[in-house]
């Protein structure tokens, strides 16, 4: 009896296939030399999905009749026209998202060109019709008009000189009023306080001085000394 047991062997053919699928389709989207679409990409997406499956099958039942090249095919034409379907869908979603907004875009500049023309035309026409009427209008006509203009010009200079003369008026009086007011109450402090003075009530001391207070001599005992200077 051997001590070595045998080792499982893994059909190779499935992986080799599916690993086989994806290279070629890298490679085809490489030298194509632009971007895949989603519809290229999703085909090329469920190919690899397909080949892994039909190979992940073929590993786990390597006696069934999906370990076969057939099987493999198959699992990646599945798989690239479920992808392809799908990528097909999300490229047409795109394309209309995309043709939607580029018409949005279009009429956005279709009505901004539209208003500017017609603002253009507009100018065009008052300016015209501006110079149409300058034909018909006189000298007599201007110099009249430019007399009574003056004439508006000085009354609307005096009315604001009436204006601001009766302002000012208001405003110096009411000053007046303030002044008077303040002299009269200092008036009348100053006649309290005259009549103060003037009378006989005694002057108040001012809070801050105090009153001087005179020392007092200490009393000499009586003594022999005393009595000596005597």
């Amino acid at each position: 009896m051997s001590s070595f047991l045998p080792r499982p062997r893994f059909p190779l053919t499935p992986l080799v296939c599916c690993g086989t699928a994806a290279a070629l389709f890298a490679a085809g989207c490489a030298s194509s030399g632009a971007p895949p679409s989603k519809t290229v990409s999703g085909a090329g997406t469920g190919a690899m999905v397909g080949g892994s499956a039909a190979a992940l099958a073929g590993v786990v039942a390597p006696n069934s009749a999906m370990n076969s090249g057939a099987a493999i095919v198959g699992g990646v034409a599945a798989g690239a026209i479920i992808g392809g379907a799908i990528g097909a869908i999300q490229q047409a979603r795109s394309n209309r998202e995309q043709d939607l907004l580029a018409q949005e875009r279009a009429y956005n500049a279709e009505q901004s060109t539209r208003r500017r023309n017609e603002a253009q035309q507009k100018l065009a026409l008052e300016e015209e019709l501006a110079v149409r009427k300058g034909f018909l209008i006189t000298e007599l006509e201007m110099t009249e008009q430019e007399k009574r203009t003056a004439e508006a010009e000085a009354k609307l200079k005096q009315s604001r000189e009436t204006y601001q003369t009766a302002y000012n008026k208001t405003k110096k009086l009411d000053e007046l009023k303030e002044k008077q007011l303040a002299a009269e109450v200092e008036n009348s402090k100053m006649e309290d306080q005259i009549k103060r003075l003037q009378s006989n009530e005694p002057l108040s001391a001012p809070l801050d001085v105090a009153p001087k207070i005179q020392p007092v001599a200490p009393a000499t005992p009586a003594g022999p000394a005393a009595t000596a200077v005597k």
